[in-house]
């Protein structure tokens, strides 16, 4: 019981702070979706070009969008600075940044970097189709970076927020490798063999989206969900405390927290050999005494 605790101490800190990290990131975008200014030049863009005819770069709010996109781009971390170019006439595709779509989702405007759109972008924008703000799952970037985002839907100025109402789309997409992954250190932990780590479920899988302390990268190890796998565990019983098998195969004691702000599962561990050293320790000796 005094383990349970101790887990679940950490389990708590690490869970609220990756949830508050999830939340400010979603609201760095919402606060653009929800600019009305944005919303009156977006419609007239959308005008300008589907229904006048006139390019982009022929529509003065263009200007004011994309000045607008990069600022909020840099200042709330969904900027990355360019890569050097292999060929000067070769343009690399950028790790992250923020863009405007019409209504269908077609790309207006963005900010310099803005990643190719890809199925799981357009799957998180069908779901905003509804009207309510989606997430943008943690899939591999370029490069392999562990990518993720938000899709905030726009509505025309004044009207009521139905589906009906969206004028477009404001997508923003990051890099998470020095900013989210970070958070799952506990500062001040002694323990040698203790992990924190991030799962979710995939189909009949646990895919691990975070680095593992066997050196793993981000999203490349999948494991089945089924028998006494420590992150299956978790994901069927947050909150709750088990003796079970870590991804190596190992024992370790388990316990974790269900996200709110993602559909994710932090795993907290610590080897059964470490946990119990002094326990064992002390039943060696007692039995000793007693032989």
């Amino acid at each position: 019981r005094n383990w349970e605790v101790r887990l679940g101490i950490v389990a708590d800190s690490r869970a609220a702070s990756v949830d508050d990290w999830l939340r400010k990131q979603e609201q760095a975008i919402g606060t653009l979706a929800t600019n009305a200014s944005l919303q009156v030049y977006l419609t007239q863009l959308v005008i300008e070009t589907a229904e006048n005819g006139n390019s982009i770069a022929e529509v003065p709010e263009a200007g004011y969008l994309i000045n607008l996109l990069n600022n909020q781009a840099i200042i709330s971390g969904f900027w990355e600075p360019e890569e050097p170019q292999i060929r000067a006439n070769v343009a690399r595709p950028g790790r992250a940044g923020i863009g405007l779509t019409d209504a269908t989702g077609k790309l207006l405007i963005s900010s310099g970097n803005m990643p190719p759109m890809n199925p799981t972008i357009r799957a998180a924008m069908a779901k905003a189709g509804d009207g309510e703000p989606s997430l943008v799952d943690l899939y591999e970037g370029i490069n392999g970076d562990p990518t993720m985002g938000f899709v905030w839907p726009i509505f025309a100025v004044q009207d009521e927020g139905s589906p009906k109402d969206i004028i477009g789309y404001v997508i923003g997409l990051r890099t998470v490798e020095t900013s989210l992954f970070p958070l799952l250190f506990q500062p001040g932990d002694t323990l040698q063999t203790a992990e924190n780590y991030l799962v979710r479920k995939d189909g009949n899988l646990v895919q691990y989206l975070s680095p593992l302390a066997d050196g793993t990268l981000p999203l490349t190890r999948k494991l089945s969900a089924q028998g006494d796998l420590a992150a299956a565990f978790v994901i069927e019983n947050p909150g709750s405390f088990e003796l079970a098998s870590s991804y190596l195969g190992s024992k370790v004691l388990v316990t974790g927290r269900a996200l709110t702000a993602a559909p994710w599962f932090l795993v907290r561990t610590v080897s059964e050999k470490e946990a119990l050293a002094e326990t064992d320790q002390r039943l060696s000796t007692m039995l000793g005494i007693f032989i």
